[in-house]
């Protein structure tokens, strides 16, 4: 019994700790998207440099979404890409290209 609880101790080893930087990215797309409508985002002013430097980071592949992806095992360049298309997907449905 004692060898399975270790095992499976083991393998949630970690997971408190993913679970933590995935809500730090989540945030992050949750700020850049905002930044990027012009809206405030749970009580950030829409000027706020927090939004600015969120959507900043992730369309430059910043350090801070290569920080975070690193411990995620995620591809940060990926995510970089995909939020520029989304972006450049919602410019063109309001027609400011």
């Amino acid at each position: 019994m004692e060898a399975l609880y270790a095992e499976l101790q083991g393998r949630d080893a970690g997971l408190g700790e993913r679970r933590l930087w995935a809500e730090a990215l989540k945030l992050m797309l949750f700020d850049a998207r905002h930044y990027w409508r012009g809206q405030s985002a749970q009580g950030v002013h829409r000027n706020s440099y927090v939004l600015e430097a969120a959507f900043d980071d992730l369309v430059r592949c910043g350090p801070m979404l290569r920080h975070c992806c690193d411990y995620l095992s995620l591809d940060a360049d990926w995510i970089s890409e995909e939020f520029i298309k989304w972006c450049e997907s919602v410019a063109g449905s309001r027609g400011d290209v």
